[in-house]
């Protein structure tokens, strides 16, 4: 997804959900779709800081972010990625490929997602599984070759 279409799929699914599009939700999209690397709380904490913005409604707008599809917490990296798929997809299961040296995260949608011989395991728990999330950690093409 380009830049130019994660700005206006956040806008259309903002104005969608019935959400204003207010500075601080400007700000994240710009923020966002500018970073090719997840951002921890931290650094966006202190961004808004320097623009002295309600830290407070900064994380809650981070929920909704996630909440809409929009953004994924990369558990790693203790960060937060924009959405590289169709954010429409969101409740399925997308996987991430993590680069350990240069912290680049690749997103693609796991086609086997809960059919997978794991999650049929699950159902034999009486377990239903409705989205999963992987994160596999290792080196990118450019690391690996630096190695």
């Amino acid at each position: 997804m380009t830049k130019v279409a994660f700005r206006q799929l956040a806008k259309q699914l903002l104005k969608e959900q019935g959400y204003k599009l207010t500075p601080v939700r400007e700000l994240l999209i710009e923020l966002f779709e500018q970073s090719n690397k997840p951002l921890s709380a931290y650094e966006i904490k202190e961004i808004v800081k320097e623009r002295n913005l309600n830290v407070v409604t900064v994380y809650r707008t981070i929920k909704t972010y996630e909440e809409l599809g929009l953004i994924h917490h990369i558990k790693s990296q203790n960060g937060y990625a924009k959405c590289s798929l169709d954010p429409v997809d969101h409740h399925n299961h997308h996987s991430f490929l993590v680069c350990v040296s240069c912290h680049d995260v690749k997103e693609y949608l796991d086609q086997s997602g809960c059919q997978s011989h794991k999650h049929k395991d699950l159902a034999n728990q009486d377990f239903h599984c409705l989205s999963h999330v992987r994160e596999t950690l290792g080196h990118c093409h450019s690391c690996h070759s630096k190695a």
